[in-house]
């Protein structure tokens, strides 16, 4: 939070501040506070990338993350290759244009004939995929990618 606070006022230690939050994460592996912290802030991550942090291990946070549209917003890696929208198998794709129609899981699972539960672990595959965290995410990428 001291990092971030020092970016918003342009103070002259952000910097050491942000790279030290991120080298305190990568000493120890709790992540869960650097990744709040660009949540909250993109200038932290681009101040943490300024500082000198390697872009591998920040592409790989972000993509472990779930942040891909971030990630490639900020041109952070190549965690998009990784979740390549024609990777989906045609049942993933059968779900997500489904899923884009507003069907819930139950009336997804009793068109294509198969349980909820299976819906559930091709929603997970899709999501990973796409890069998203939510149907309304997943659908919103298919349709702004003509996928549906």
């Amino acid at each position: 939070m001291r990092a971030i606070a020092a970016i918003q006022k342009g103070a002259s230690d952000a910097a050491a501040l942000a790279k030290g939050a991120y080298d305190l994460a990568a000493e120890t592996g709790a992540w869960d506070g650097f990744v709040w912290a660009y949540r909250v802030s993109e200038n932290f991550l681009q101040t943490v990338l300024g500082a000198g942090a390697s872009v591998t291990a920040v592409s790989v946070v972000l993509d472990r993350a779930g942040d891909v549209s971030l990630a490639r917003r900020l041109h952070v890696g190549d965690v998009e290759t990784r979740h390549s929208s024609s990777a989906l198998t045609p049942r993933e794709y059968e779900v997500l244009q489904l899923v884009a129609k507003g069907f819930t899981n139950q009336e997804i699972a009793k068109a294509l004939f198969v349980s909820p539960v299976t819906v559930k672990v091709h929603l997970r595959h899709v999501y990973e995929k796409l890069g998203v965290r939510s149907r309304t995410e997943a659908a919103l990428r298919a349709q702004a990618s003509d996928l549906i």
